[in-house]
């Protein structure tokens, strides 16, 4: 869509003949290539929650490139690929994986190109992530985990018997998900310099991300 806004025209539909059910969030590199995630290959946006209580890796980071219109898989078997950022000098990129409660990167220039490696484990679930002016990244978190979720996780049989259950969803989130706010800050590295939270919700009830302006969140 153009600065005018107008009609919107889609530039990639499948990735290898394979429909793209759910793109997330994206990041634009300076070379004009669109590094993006598709979050699962089963459920799109409105069923997101199944998304969490299967716990399957279907997820996809992807790259488009413009000038070819070509779209290409950068990585493939993710649980719930979420928000991606480019790092400040774009020799790298941040992703969040949801389901797993880790923030990755993924190489884009120098030795390790191409390689993808754990940079946190985090105690909920991340969303979006945005750079600040200093080249930091601000990640927005669900938390936290729970007991029930950790055990459901490591069993994947377990996961198939409650999906037979006749049980709400939202029975099921609040065994899966204590719910309050964290907003966290990292550096490149992966280490973390600044963590708010909310516990009673009083100041964030919902948050998928944040942008820091002029020193203000």
């Amino acid at each position: 869509m153009g600065p005018e806004g107008g009609l919107a025209t889609p530039l990639v539909t499948h990735v290898q003949g394979k429909p793209i059910l759910f793109a997330n969030d994206l990041g634009i590199h300076k070379n004009g290539s669109i590094f993006f995630t598709d979050t699962r290959k089963r459920y799109n946006i409105v069923n997101h929650f199944f998304i969490l209580l299967e716990g399957e890796a279907t997820g996809r980071l992807l790259r488009y490139d413009p000038p070819t219109r070509t779209t290409h898989l950068v990585f493939d078997g993710l649980a719930f690929p979420n928000g991606v950022q480019l790092s400040g000098d774009q020799s790298f990129l941040l992703f969040s994986e949801t389901t797993n409660c880790r923030l990755m990167k993924y190489w884009l220039e120098g030795p390790k190109t191409r390689n993808v490696e754990l940079v946190e484990n985090l105690p909920g679930f991340p969303d979006n992530i945005r750079l600040n002016e200093r080249s930091r990244f601000w990640v927005a978190i669900d938390c936290c985990r729970t007991p029930a979720h950790k055990v459901l996780t490591h069993i994947p049989w377990l996961r198939s018997i409650y999906f037979k259950l006749l049980m709400k969803l939202s029975i099921l989130a609040r065994l899966m998900v204590m719910k309050y706010k964290i907003i966290s800050l990292f550096n490149g590295k992966g280490e973390i310099l600044e963590v708010l939270d909310d516990r009673k919700g009083l100041v964030m009830k919902l948050v998928s991300e944040v942008r820091e302006v002029k020193g203000k969140l």
